[in-house]
């Protein structure tokens, strides 16, 4: 009964480590521009604050910048990036128990080298259609630089597919070259199944660089019933008087 003892013990909780997903840009691409935005998508499944830091590992290296979040995204604009030139980038992920870090390499280069002038050439801001109603969208792809850009141009959207590639396997989807100077127009001809608002895209991709750009236009489908001029015509009631009134102008006559 007089006997006094203590007794410890040590027992580990798990941790789960914060999850780093879809990043941007992604490891080994190619980025145009003055600025680059670094994204990415965090996750813990313990339900802890995640404190997220983006930075350079140039030779002097940099903080983007910082975060902390519960989940989500991150997304920060890396400014004064020059051209011609590669560049590295880590992420820290930390849960305030373990640290999660990633390292991503993207090269730099001249946005006016790589990228086409592309837009809808299109009198309205949108399109205004009708269901079943075949209508063609015109598209240009100017090259202002010197060298002949190699071009794949994908539709998306309003049922579309390019005009002379209808008999193609992928009719959404085009392979052509734009010599220096040249502007080359696309047809675009549309099927739009169902009324409402839809967002007709264009995505062109200069392959020589892998960059892309990307168009859009709204687009407004109504339903060919209800949006159809009526055209005026007599009805059986206005057919009668006109009738009864020719009847008695000719009696009259007579």
């Amino acid at each position: 009964m007089d006997n006094i003892g203590s007794a410890s013990a040590n027992n580990t909780v798990p941790n789960s480590a914060p999850d780093i997903f879809d990043v941007r840009p992604e490891d080994d691409s190619r980025t145009s521009g003055s600025e680059v935005n670094l994204q990415a998508n965090f996750l813990d499944n313990d339900g802890e604050n995640i404190d997220v830091k983006f930075y350079s590992s140039q030779a002097s290296p940099e903080t983007v910048c910082s975060r902390t979040i519960d989940e989500g995204t991150v997304s920060c604009e890396w400014e004064n990036i020059e051209s011609l030139q590669d560049y590295q980038w880590n992420i820290n992920a930390s849960d305030g128990y373990e640290t999660v870090s990633q390292t991503f390499n993207f090269r730099n280069i001249v946005s006016s080298e790589v990228r086409a002038v592309t837009g809808f050439d299109h009198r309205y801001s949108s399109i205004m259609t009708s269901v079943e109603a075949s209508q063609v969208v015109m598209y240009e792809v100017t090259n202002n630089h010197d060298d002949v850009k190699y071009l794949t141009s994908t539709v998306e959207g309003l049922n579309a597919e390019f005009v002379d590639r209808e008999e193609a396997s992928d009719p959404t989807e085009i392979n052509y070259e734009v010599d220096p100077g040249e502007t080359r127009e696309l047809g675009i001809r549309i099927n739009p199944e169902q009324s409402g608002r839809y967002v007709l895209n264009v995505s062109t991709v200069n392959e020589d660089f892998e960059i892309s750009a990307r168009d859009s236009i709204e687009a407004y489908v109504r339903d060919s019933q209800r949006t159809a001029a009526s055209v005026p015509g007599i009805g059986l009631l206005q057919l009668i008087f006109l009738l009864l009134a020719s009847t008695l102008y000719y009696s009259v006559r007579l």
